[in-house]
């Protein structure tokens, strides 16, 4: 997001791709690189920031209920089971040049 580029994280894409894996880690390194941070005391959502890049490695909000983490993949190289699309969000922003959206 803008906040994690203006800090010198990675420039903010025109359409923000992302997937929602299961909240289910069971062991993660480097942790200690990570920074939890919300843009606003009030604010929802929470970011888990690399400490060196700034890239945000995965989001997490009350309305995911602990059930899913929100990971960028712009911001990172995932590894994960392949999964079925179950939805789109906010279709109607994508600009013409980005690649046509495969049926599902």
């Amino acid at each position: 997001n803008e906040w994690a580029a203006s800090k010198g994280g990675p420039p903010v894409p025109s359409v923000n791709r992302v997937i929602y894996l299961d909240n289910d880690i069971v062991d993660a390194k480097g942790v200690e690189h990570l920074r939890l941070y919300k843009l606003r005391r009030s604010g929802y959502t929470t970011r888990a920031v690399c400490k060196f890049c700034h890239s945000i490695l995965a989001v997490d909000h009350p309305a995911y209920q602990g059930n899913v983490v929100a990971v960028p993949l712009d911001a990172c190289r995932v590894v994960a089971h392949e999964s079925t699309p179950q939805g789109r969000i906010w279709i109607k922003d994508r600009d013409g040049c980005s690649p046509e959206l495969p049926p599902y």
